[in-house]
């Protein structure tokens, strides 16, 4: 069985305060890996040595092109705003979530509000925090997410072709 990205956080988490993992570039270049600490409780340098013992033992390439698909739909989303700074977050892009944004999106599109019969939407990012995004930040938002989800797609198609993918960056500058 090989070893997939929620087998790595879970194995980071439990050595050091972990609140995410970034994998941003490319799956074999750890140099472009991220981990996200928790603020509040900052690790120990015995704690940081301890992850990185973590992700070096970590096999990427043991992964499948489907793995590595559902593994970057599970981690998230890195988003970070140019203006709107309060909407930095990892956000969820699971099929669940995806369901959710096209239904918000499908909805506006026919009642010019979101579901909850406003123009703010609360949003939530992968560990709970709530963000209020507009009409127009939500927009960016959705652009911003179907464009990885739709080179994730990509990615993925090549690797099953027998082409090589270029799995996108998981971190993503919005302009708003």
């Amino acid at each position: 069985m090989a070893f997939n990205l929620t087998d790595l956080h879970a194995s980071l988490k439990a050595v050091a305060p972990v609140v995410g993992v970034c994998i941003s570039g490319s799956w074999t270049n750890k140099a472009g890996w991220r981990v996200d600490y928790d603020p509040n409780n900052p690790p120990t340098a015995a704690q940081i040595a301890a992850v990185q013992t973590a992700i070096s033992n970590f096999n990427p390439s043991a992964l499948t092109p489907a793995e590595q698909y559902a593994q970057a739909l599970s981690a998230g989303v890195n988003l970070s705003w140019t203006t709107s700074t309060t909407l930095n977050d990892t956000y969820p892009i699971d099929e669940m979530t995806q369901t959710r944004m096209l239904a918000e999106r499908l909805w506006v599109s026919v009642n010019s509000t979101f579901t909850n019969g406003t123009t703010t939407l609360t949003w939530y990012g992968s560990t709970g925090t709530a963000h209020q995004m507009s009409m127009a930040q939500a927009n960016a938002y959705l652009k911003a997410v179907w464009a990885y989800i739709t080179a994730l797609w990509v990615a993925y198609n090549t690797a099953l072709s027998g082409g090589t993918p270029s799995w996108p960056s998981a971190s993503i500058t919005v302009n708003a």
